[in-house]
């Protein structure tokens, strides 16, 4: 490749190259040609010297041509050298040619010479200069582009697991090109630093362009490989390629530079999957399931059957070397603090484990990529986790999550001890299941099966019409639910007629504060229910500190009624805080009250009459008033007040626009 030369040195070389052809002319034609011959300048022949023509410019794509003229009045043929010169330093092509009087010689010199300026020059085999004449080379498309339109930049994000494609289009007069990823430094510049790999690559079906493709965490022997009508001559790749950061992307060619461009090699985005697998298989034979089988791709948790496989797939992209013992991931440098970590769903009791053990489950790591897996048994009795992948670097992070709820195959709408009738009855219930499974539903004694029926599983809750009409009242039993041979869920009950009592809640006067008024009447109120299937009648016994008020009360099968005493001033111990319990066929609940002023609470509601089939729980009134009522606050002084600060602020507004 030629040493470039500045602009200024380039005009001062031509410069002096059309002197030394005027000085040249001169002295050829000054021997017979009198004092008038002294006056030639480059280009202006004598009447009988050739004339050359040649265009002010020309694309390096197209043939380079000039035209050499032998005027008529020439009294015989010439024979001429034109030479084409480099900034009259360097002859790059020349031409002999001879040229009959009257007529007119083209010379090609080629195309896809080098942009720059160029000097034509026309002399004797002798070397005595006739005429001279300038032109410049231009190139307009570049040598290298490296996206289809010149125009548009290289700009690409490629993750550790993916491949890079590199499509570029040569200049007409180049059929190779190096292209070379070169780190961008730690100031993001464009110094001079070494490529992490190089590749030279040739049109090998003459279409104009080439396809590369790096293959970002391939092995270095396979990780450059080109693509169709490219033959790839060269390749070199250091060990640290595709490690994370900015590159640059560059382009030669032996005429020179071509277009650059960016390429950023990223963090892929780890993804979570979880995949749900039958029971009867092993924990191996999940894991192969799950590789064939798509993952769920719920909105919201996933919700897996009791005792079904759960398998979680964590894909991250392939630079973990290895998966340790327990649940966190050592890693190396390019996963620094990366961790899969489980979460509980939900609060529940403390005593009650709810997270699931990974270090207890099935693991398996693909290294080729990137993909840890997990298997484990859902319990419905514990499992409702979160699961979350975690990596963090110090310029990137990525985090993936996903949840699993176990479920129980069957849910029956029954608790343990309910009472179902002697007679035509229906359990019901919601299944798990893949729509379309039978389920029997029976009721058994100790003598055996007394009663079932088979239900389909279908989106709706289902309904099982079981006949008890000959069982004993009083007869202890249990529904079973099975899919087969397997019981997948059993309630025990009791075949008799009579009420069930349950105690649900109480709140003191009306509000959703457990607060007592001194000096003042206070309202308690409990909720009560018959779950059984017969009237019944029961007590129930408020207490505030030592004050005790009993009502006695009836229920039908199957309601909830409200029961509300009034307990008065006197009853209300002076002291910061007083217990209140209410009891009520066997079961007690009990919290301490804050005693305040009277006048710092609501004012009482008025109590509304129980019509013994209000729902539970209904708040009497709100903080909101009624709903035909005054809005609060807003009586007839208030709403003067307002139409006063009204036409004030019109009255303002009014002179700030006339100022």
């Amino acid at each position: 490749m030629p040493s470039p030369v500045s602009g200024r040195a380039g005009v001062l070389l031509l410069a002096a190259a059309l002197v030394a052809t005027t000085a040249s002319v001169g002295v050829a034609t000054s021997a017979g040609a009198g004092p008038a011959a002294t006056s030639h300048e480059a280009g202006a022949a004598a009447p009988a010297d050739p004339t050359l023509s040649v265009p002010d410019s020309r694309n390096r794509s197209a043939n380079l041509t000039a035209t050499v003229s032998l005027p008529e009045a020439a009294e015989e043929p010439r024979r001429l050298v034109v030479r084409l010169e480099s900034l009259g330093v360097e002859t790059v092509a020349n031409r002999t040619l001879t040229v009959e009087p009257g007529e007119s010689v083209a010379v090609d010199f080629g195309a896809c010479r080098p942009a720059r300026s160029y000097v034509v020059r026309v002399s004797t085999t002798d070397g005595d200069v006739l005429v001279a004449k300038q032109v410049e080379v231009e190139r307009s498309t570049p040598l290298v582009a490296l996206a289809d339109d010149p125009r548009e930049a290289f700009r690409e994000r490629v993750t550790r697991n993916e491949t890079l494609r590199v499509d570029a289009r040569l200049h007409p007069c180049v059929d190779r090109t190096t292209l070379a990823l070169a780190p961008t430094g730690d100031a993001g510049g464009d110094g001079d630093v070494e490529s992490v790999w190089s590749a030279t690559v040739r049109d090998a079906d003459d279409d104009g362009s080439v396809s590369l493709a790096w293959d970002v965490d391939g092995a270095r022997s396979e990780a450059l490989a080109a693509g169709t009508g490219t033959a790839l001559d060269a390749t070199r790749v250091d060990a640290d390629a595709g490690a994370y950061g900015d590159y640059r992307l560059l382009s030669t060619t032996p005429d020179g530079d071509g277009r650059s461009g960016r390429v950023t090699v990223t963090f892929a985005k780890p993804t979570v999957d979880v995949s749900v697998v039958d029971g009867n298989r092993t924990a191996t034979g999940s894991l192969a399931a799950a590789r064939d089988a798509d993952p769920r791709r719920d909105e919201y948790a996933v919700d897996v059957v009791d005792g079904d496989w759960v398998v979680l797939r964590v894909d991250v992209d392939g630079t973990i070397s290895s998966l340790p013992a327990d649940a966190s991931l050592v890693a190396p440098a390019t996963h620094e603090n990366a961790t899969v970590r489980v979460r509980t769903q939900y609060p529940l009791p403390e005593d009650e484990s709810v997270t699931v053990d990974l270090a207890n489950a099935t693991r398996r790591f693909d290294a080729d990529t990137g993909s840890l897996w997990y298997a484990y048994r859902a319990d419905a009795d514990r499992d409702r986790t979160r699961f979350e992948y975690v990596a963090l670097g110090e310029t990137w992070n990525a985090t993936a999550a996903a949840s699993v709820n176990a479920v129980p195959a069957v849910q029956l709408a029954l608790q343990d001890g309910t009472l179902l009738a002697p007679e035509r009855v229906t359990v019901g219930g919601e299944s798990a299941l893949p729509a379309g499974t039978t389920l029997n539903v029976s009721v058994r004694t100790a003598n055996g099966t007394i009663a079932r029926d088979d239900v389909v599983v279908d989106d709706d809750p289902f309904r099982a019409r079981l006949d008890l009409s000959d069982v004993a009242n009083g007869t202890n039993a249990s529904v079973v639910v099975s899919d087969g041979d397997s019981v997948i869920a059993e309630r025990a009950v009791t075949v008799a007629t009579r009420p069930l009592f349950e105690l649900r809640g109480f709140r003191a006067n009306d509000g959703g504060e457990d607060q007592l008024r001194a000096g003042a009447a206070n309202e308690l109120r409990a909720y009560v229910w018959n779950r059984g299937n017969a009237r019944g009648n029961a007590t129930v016994v408020f207490e505030v500190g030592t004050h005790t008020v009993t009502r006695n009360v009836t229920l039908p099968a199957e309601e909830t009624r409200t029961v509300d005493v009034s307990v008065p001033p006197e009853a209300i111990p002076d002291r910061e805080r007083v217990n209140v319990s209410v009891s009520f066929a066997g079961e007690t609940e009990s919290r301490p009250h804050l005693v305040v002023p009277a006048e710092t609470t609501r004012p009482p509601t008025t109590p509304t009459a129980t019509t013994g089939t209000e729902p539970w729980p209904t708040l009497a009134g709100t903080d909101r008033g009624t709903a035909d009522g005054p809005t609060p606050g807003f009586g007839p002084v208030a709403a003067v007040a307002a139409l006063a600060a009204a036409l004030v602020v019109a009255a303002r507004r009014a002179r700030s626009d006339d100022d």
